[in-house]
């Protein structure tokens, strides 16, 4: 297991870096966008439960185990009677905004579940998922929830809380019979900034409680049962991209109780975008001490290995310092002190480029 330990001070440094987020519907996702992320069953002994405002999360020492692609396509591509249900202009409850495919389930005997897409819909006051879709044994068949499952509602700020209740119920030919239900209780319990291995965002947190009903019958043997269970889910969510920067769902009860599973942001392509590199090369940048002496080292992230180039100037744009160096992907730290020694006392800004990303911090010597 991988731990990387930092100085308390270098968290420090990021209060005050981001104000609070406001997430409406212009930060959901549209159709034609792609997610990448990477997945882990390991929290690092990290304490994620720990919230609150003007938090800093630092998840840091994540390492992926593998990585996922979730794309988001319109309604109109996905088959005719799932259209029928969700995307219905008269209908704008059930009406969704975009479509989300998901991988074939093909584990049980005698039934396949193939081309399977789950619908959301983007309101101005609310998101939710509105029902889902598959072809079970080829033939379609959508799910319409009895009610929309309420995951935000606009706008979401620290402290929102919301409920919802909805529930399902599907004949799976040569099986039986599935139905569920589930209680969704969210709040906004935290907001600041948040630190994954690919980038530093300023992010609010919703925790959500699930409360899971599951009833199950096999005509196959003619026996059913019931059982019930609950998901808490944490997502941090940031401005312009609605989708989660790191989600971590803890399962209770149920064949998955005790389960932890954490997915976190590695790339966002934009619709339209046909080659999109990654925008986060770095992730982090701090000057410590501050005020300046001998001592001063610079402290960085990057996501990617970088060329990068480190420039001292007074506020008045003049130079004074200009150093470029490849260094690894990860955090590093670079003794600045000792150049600085020569200059007078006063405010001064130190910049840090690396790809297409820069970073500029206030320091003094005094």
């Amino acid at each position: 297991m991988k731990r990387l330990f930092f100085p308390v001070i270098l968290l420090l440094s990021f209060c005050d870096l981001f104000s609070q987020p406001i997430i409406n519907k212009n930060d959901m996702p549209i159709a034609g966008d792609t997610i990448r992320l990477s997945i882990t069953n390991d929290d690092n002994d990290i304490d994620y439960t720990l919230t609150g405002a003007d938090y800093i999360w630092n998840f840091s020492s994540l390492t992926e185990e593998e990585q996922r692609v979730d794309t988001f396509v319109s309604v109109s591509s996905t088959p005719l009677l799932y259209q029928a249900e969700f995307n219905n202009p008269f209908d704008t409850t059930y009406r969704a905004s975009y479509a989300q495919p998901q991988p074939d389930i093909n584990q049980l005997p005698n039934v396949e579940f193939t081309e399977i897409f789950y619908f959301f819909r983007a309101s101005d006051y609310t998101y939710t998922q509105v029902g889902q879709g598959a072809k079970i044994n080829s033939i379609p068949t959508p799910i319409k929830y009895n009610d929309p499952d309420l995951l935000y509602t606009f706008p979401l700020t620290y402290s929102v809380t919301d409920s919802s209740e909805y529930e399902y119920h599907l004949s799976i030919p040569n099986l039986g019979y599935y139905g569920e239900s589930k209680k969704r209780v969210s709040i906004v319990d935290g907001w600041g900034t948040l630190i994954t291995p690919y980038d530093t965002f300023p992010a609010i947190r919703v925790m959500s409680t699930i409360y899971i009903h599951d009833s199950i019958y096999m005509d196959t043997i003619g026996y059913g049962f019931a059982q019930d269970r609950t998901e808490i889910e944490y997502k941090w969510l940031t401005d312009t991209i609605g989708l989660p920067a790191l989600k971590i769902t803890k399962r209770l009860g149920g064949m998955g109780g005790g389960n932890v599973s954490l997915e976190y942001r590695y790339k966002y392509i934009p619709s339209g975008v046909s080659t999109y590199e990654f925008p986060y090369t770095l992730t982090f940048f701090s000057l410590f001490p501050n005020p300046a002496d001998a001592s001063s080292k610079i402290f960085f992230a990057l996501a990617n290995p970088s060329s990068v180039n480190i420039e001292i100037s007074d506020i008045t744009g003049k130079g004074f310092i200009s150093i470029e160096k490849e260094f690894p992907k990860g955090f590093s730290s670079f003794d600045i002190g000792t150049s600085l020694e020569f200059l007078p006392n006063g405010l001064y800004l130190a910049t840090i480029r690396a790809g297409s990303n820069s970073k500029t911090i206030k320091f003094t010597i005094q």
